[in-house]
């Protein structure tokens, strides 16, 4: 069923069902969430693979499925949540909603778009080691921020999958796509917002800062050049391993090079650098992002960290007091110094590993 692409053309987490309780799409999102590859699930029973209860515990996935039966007489499906346990026998909670795709395999398909609830794992761990005992009513709202922002998020995200699934299937209104861009722009507002307020914590591991460093030059090298911009990399020292969180990391050094482009409008060059450094007897190493055009930097060193700084007619939202926020949370820092009218450098210091 062409309709079927669609689950696999999403972004969220999304899987389909077929009239006969079987799973006959399953995408690279739900992978992720729930830990499970598409080859062990599809062609198995919904309820068998995805065992939800309702909020209360209660068994919600079974043989006779009330939502497949409400879709078969025609009945709206309102969105719902539901605990899904992940491969690691982690339960998650979840806002799904249902859309029919059509009704040419085994009567029609249901897709089931995924969302996740409440606050991200270790957020609350986080809050609970940071905040003392009269840390309580502060705890208390930043609780109530972070759940209100993924309560608005998950309503967005299923706007967003509604609207590209209407696109894929040719069916939107042509001023769907300006829709979309206002509704990404705001759930990406409120996720940064989430994460500056209360950000996710992992566990640390052992990284190799050249190994990230050269990552993120493949990873950007053909977005840069699409804006007239040419990313290398110069290092010449063995660099000692860092502890950091690897994903949280990664996603800093890449908002850094992103802004970097907001800094290069008609083009220039971007220079990906790292070196160890000794301050007062640590050891520390230093990566660097360095741009450089021909013309002069639209920036000052005392804006750049400021939210909602605005820089070549962008708003760069909380991008940057986002990195320097998580970089502060992993004992590192971040500072920008602008050498000359045609030259700026972010700096990221981070303690390296001791054996």
């Amino acid at each position: 069923m062409e309709a079927l692409s669609v689950v696999d053309g999403m972004a969220d987490p999304a899987f389909a069902v077929d009239g006969k309780y079987r799973l006959v799409a399953w995408n690279k999102g739900v992978e992720r969430l729930l830990g499970r590859e598409a080859r062990s699930v599809l062609g198995k029973r919904c309820y068998q693979v995805i065992c939800g209860t309702d909020v209360f515990g209660n068994r919600f996935c079974r043989a006779n499925c009330p939502v497949l039966n409400m879709v078969r007489h025609d009945e709206r499906v309102n969105s719902f949540e539901l605990n899904l346990p992940t491969a690691k026998s982690e339960s998650i909670r979840l806002h799904i909603s249902i859309i029919t795709l059509g009704r040419t395999v085994s009567e029609f398909a249901v897709l089931h778009h995924l969302n996740l609830l409440g606050l991200e794992k270790g957020q609350l761990s986080r809050l609970e080691t940071e905040t003392s005992g009269t840390g309580k009513p502060q705890r208390h709202a930043v609780e109530q921020f972070s759940g209100l922002t993924h309560k608005i998020r998950n309503s967005l995200q299923t706007i967003i999958g509604e609207i590209e699934i209407l696109n894929l299937l040719a069916t939107a209104p042509s001023e769907s796509r300006v829709i979309l861009n206002k509704v990404n722009e705001i759930d990406g507002f409120l996720r940064e917002a989430s994460e500056y307020v209360a950000p996710a914590t992992a566990p640390l591991s052992v990284e190799d800062p050249l190994v990230i460093l050269k990552d993120l030059q493949r990873d950007v090298e053909t977005d840069l050049a699409g804006h007239g911009i040419h990313i290398a990399m110069v290092c010449k020292d063995t660099l000692p391993e860092l502890s950091a969180d690897p994903t949280k990391f990664r996603e800093v050094v890449r908002r850094v090079v992103d802004f970097s482009r907001v800094l290069l409008p008609k083009g220039g060059e971007v220079l990906l650098g790292a070196r160890q450094k000794t301050v007062s007897g640590t050891e520390f190493v230093e990566l660097n992002v360095a741009m450089m055009s021909e013309r002069s930097l639209a920036c000052e060193k005392k804006d750049v960290f400021h939210p909602f700084f605005r820089v070549n007619n962008q708003r760069v939202g909380l991008s940057m007091a986002v990195v320097r926020e998580v970089l502060r949370r992993q004992h590192g820092n971040i500072i920008f110094r602008k050498e000359s009218q045609h030259r700026g450098v972010f700096s990221i210091l981070m303690e390296a590993r001791s054996h």
